[in-house]
């Protein structure tokens, strides 16, 4: 099991090298950027969240705009164009 998963994110894993577990470095470039996109779009959501809450708008409704119309180009839209700050929070 835990074999399969390696061989899908990076290619080619053996654990017959010297030194233990070998990846191909073209793999691992790819699973390293992917896991870097991902991270971004976790934390960019994340304060998407919390800046939504701040300005009192749905954060709900916020997120599901940013996640279904397209995640970078949505995401910077809100940046752009956001409400201003509540007053009183």
């Amino acid at each position: 099991m835990f074999d399969a998963i390696l061989q899908l994110l990076f290619g080619h894993a053996s654990y017959g090298k010297p030194g233990g577990f070998y990846v191909e470095g073209s793999n691992l470039f790819v699973a390293t950027t992917l896991l870097f996109i991902a991270t971004i779009f976790v934390g960019s959501l994340v304060w998407l969240y919390l800046d939504a809450e701040k300005r009192g708008k749905s954060r709900i409704i916020a997120l599901l705009f940013v996640v279904l119309t397209g995640w970078p180009a949505s995401f910077l839209w809100w940046i752009w164009l956001r409400p201003p700050v509540k007053s009183g929070r």
